[in-house]
């Protein structure tokens, strides 16, 4: 359905600092030279590496 707003509103809450990044995949990045718009699909490629696949799954529900 389009309802032809034009504008939009993005809420986000910040997760828990215990389940935040340590950087370590940000580095790996750096190391491989990935900029720019290939950064995110490289860390989200990582992080479902890393969670066996959990991330992915957990946001396609």
């Amino acid at each position: 359905m389009k309802l032809k707003l034009g504008t939009g509103i993005l809420i986000v809450v910040p997760i828990p600092k215990e389940h935040s990044a340590s950087g370590k995949n940000l580095t790996e990045a750096r190391e491989q030279n990935i900029k720019g718009c290939a950064e995110t699909p490289f860390l989200l490629s990582r992080v479902n590496h890393l969670t066996g696949g959990a991330s992915l799954a957990s946001s396609i529900l």
